[in-house]
């Protein structure tokens, strides 16, 4: 009982380290909603109050505005959006709460595979992974489908003991397909090997699992045919069908170009030089590199993806001494002669990109699935190496991994917290937020108010922020107002759309009474007295030019 309860204490402060971490300044801190959260937000507000998303759909199964997006965090965020509202925080707040679950749940899963020592190392590596943190403080929804995947695959592990947890694990399978597109790839190839890793054979010839089974079986069928729909009715994977690599058109091209190239220069025979020159080997070697990537050094302890968005703590996916570690966990399931849950592991990391293969090189949203493998063989390593600790080498290796955490870990603060959300704030539509903020503080100050819908994202920012009923968004994206030439979303005397640069300062001049338009700083060279705004990066964001009634 003792022990219990040193456990639960030692969960209990990682939790709150792992929760604080993540929610400390999460309005601010990235700095404002980039285009997903914005169009989301919106979507999900507008079938809050409506029933209908913002394109005019009832209840949609797909979110239109992301391209076919699924609505599993959508639909899931809105009690957090009902609570406080379609800013940062409530679309935000189902990521955090998702990065504190994957913390238990991972405690969890190393805990039911190897021990609760281990399944704690892996729950304090997880608290501060910057991998995770970065996916908490956004709107990611791979975040929340990790979190389904990783509930999913603890429960199917706790169901030998209780049958009936093999349908909560279908369910949260189920509904993590229904929340991030590469799951619906990731999990029917790992499934497998979640059902060999359990012992199939003893699952099936359990009578008392018979009738959960049959259930289970009948709910996946369900998700399966839900997904059929989706795709045939719905065309749910229509922006998977545009960026893939087989799809793209430059990719086509380029490939195109090598293999004429290639075939020109070969001085064997026509028959071998198409042979050996053509698409099917290029997209075999294609495929090969953007697989391979996902597991160079680069991207799992350097640099990450290179997206400030995905990787906010401008460091690689994990920390650069878990190479140290994940070595020594290797090492120990050798010697321990764990070769089941070696498989299963080592599988596990081998499955996950293969996804994000089809569409371009690492990608952290994509490959977020090879986190939790990752980090229970890094908290094993980390677990034999203070087995071990009575000998002086590894006392050594324990100590310079222990520093190499804490030194990587104040560097990532500082990038996380203080640098990333001023350096990369435009990765976020902070000119968006910035142009709303002025044109509501100026409403009543000029008869009219243009936002170039140039800048980016700003016609979803500016109903968010400004806090624009559902009705009147709907209303504007039916049917818009024109004036001159041009169309426009009106709420009030803010117009958002679309104005040629070199024709801006022309169409003010021919308006009656006051205006203050605001645009991209390109607009700067065709207005005579702009006023350019800066942005958190200190270089400049927005231009406004103020004309005034003349008295």
């Amino acid at each position: 009982m003792r022990n219990l309860k040193s456990v639960n204490k030692k969960l209990i402060l990682i939790l709150f380290i792992a929760f604080f971490l993540r929610i400390v300044n999460i309005s601010n801190n990235p700095p404002a909603l980039y285009g997903d959260e914005l169009t989301m937000s919106l979507d999900v507000n507008s079938i809050m109050h409506t029933g209908y998303d913002t394109t005019g759909k009832f209840l949609p199964l797909n979110f239109t505005m992301g391209g076919g997006r699924p609505v599993g965090y959508g639909y899931f965020s809105m009690p957090f959006l009902a609570l406080f509202g379609s800013g940062a925080l409530g679309i935000r707040l189902l990521s955090v709460l998702s990065g504190v679950g994957i913390v238990v749940l991972i405690y969890w899963l190393g805990r039911l595979i190897f021990s609760k020592q281990i399944g704690e190392v892996a729950a304090a590596l997880l608290a501060i992974s910057p991998w995770d943190l970065s996916l908490s403080r956004a709107g990611f929804e791979t975040h929340f489908a990790l979190f389904l995947s990783l509930f999913g695959i603890v429960m199917f592990l706790l169901a030998k003991k209780r049958p009936w947890f093999y349908i909560v694990s279908i369910l949260s399978f189920g509904l993590s397909v229904n929340t991030y597109s590469t799951y619906k790839l990731t999990l029917p190839i790992f499934f497998p090997l979640l059902l060999w890793f359990s012992n199939l054979r003893e699952i099936f010839s359990n009578k008392k699992n018979r009738i959960v089974l049959v259930l289970s079986t009948v709910i996946l069928l369900l998700f399966s045919s839900l997904f059929l729909f989706q795709v045939s009715v719905n065309k749910s994977e229509s922006r998977f069908l545009s960026i893939n690599i087989f799809t793209q058109q430059e990719i086509k091209n380029r490939m195109t170009e090598d293999i004429n190239e290639r075939r020109n220069l070969n001085p064997l025979n026509e028959k071998l030089s198409k042979l050996l020159n053509n698409k099917v080997w290029e997209y075999g070697f294609l495929l090969g590199r953007n697989y391979l990537n996902n597991f160079s050094a680069g991207f799992l302890f350097l640099n990450g993806d290179r997206n400030p968005r995905h990787n906010m703590a401008g460091t690689g996916s994990l920390y650069i001494v878990e190479l140290i570690s994940i070595f020594f966990g290797i090492g120990y399931l050798f010697r321990k002669k764990y070769f089941r849950v070696m498989i299963f592991i080592v599988s596990w990391i081998l499955l996950s990109p293969i996804a994000s293969s089809l569409i371009s090189d690492p990608h952290a949203l994509r490959n977020s699935f090879m986190l939790p493998p990752l980090t229970v063989l890094s908290a094993v390593g980390l677990y034999y190496l203070w087995t071990q600790r009575e000998q002086l080498l590894m006392k050594i290796v324990i100590v310079v991994c222990l520093f190499g955490f804490l030194m990587q870990f104040i560097f990532i603060s500082q990038n996380l917290y203080f640098i990333s959300p001023n350096k990369y704030s435009r990765f976020w539509a902070y000119p968006a937020r910035i142009a709303t903020e002025i044109a509501v503080q100026n409403k009543e100050k000029y008869n009219y108010i243009f936002l170039s819908d140039r800048i980016d994202a700003v016609e979803f920012a500016y109903p968010i922020y400004a806090a624009i009923e559902p009705t009147k968004v709907l209303e504007q994206n039916k049917s818009q107002t024109q004036i001159g030439e041009y169309k426009f979303k009106k709420y009030s005397n803010v117009y958002i759309g679309y104005i040629p640069d070199s024709q801006a300062e022309k169409f003010i001049n021919s308006l009656e009474g006051s205006v203050l338009y605001i645009g991209p700083t390109e607009d700067k060279k065709y207005l005579k007295s702009a006023e350019l705004i800066n942005g958190l990066d200190g270089i400049n964001a927005l231009v406004l030019e103020k004309k005034e009634l003349k008295i």
